[in-house]
């Protein structure tokens, strides 16, 4: 099976985007840049508490400096581990509806 999904994302001006990746269980789209640029976007908000009346979320992750080469979501704990050109490793997970 094959799917295609069109979304403009705003991403800061000189900025090329490097990484993406899919959250299958909670619709989370995260995509990463130069310059340090990290935004995750939920796009699937029917699968939370079957409320298609909520907005899409997103969120802006500052944490990194260098450019974003690799963005890997855990299914089984449901994190997100990123990695940019200065070598820092980030873990993030969603707690009291931030992400930390």
């Amino acid at each position: 099976m094959f799917a295609f999904l069109q979304k403009k994302i705003a991403v800061p001006a000189q900025s090329i985007a490097s990484a993406c990746a899919w959250d299958f269980y909670e619709g989370w789209l995260a995509i990463g840049a130069s310059e340090g640029f990290l935004k995750l976007i939920k796009l699937d908000s029917m699968k939370v508490q079957g409320n298609s009346s909520q907005g899409n979320e997103s969120a802006d992750l500052p944490n990194h400096s260098g450019n974003i080469s690799l963005i890997v979501w855990n299914d089984k704990y449901r994190k997100l581990t990123t990695c940019d050109s200065t070598g820092t490793i980030i873990v993030f997970m969603k707690h009291n509806g931030q992400w930390v």
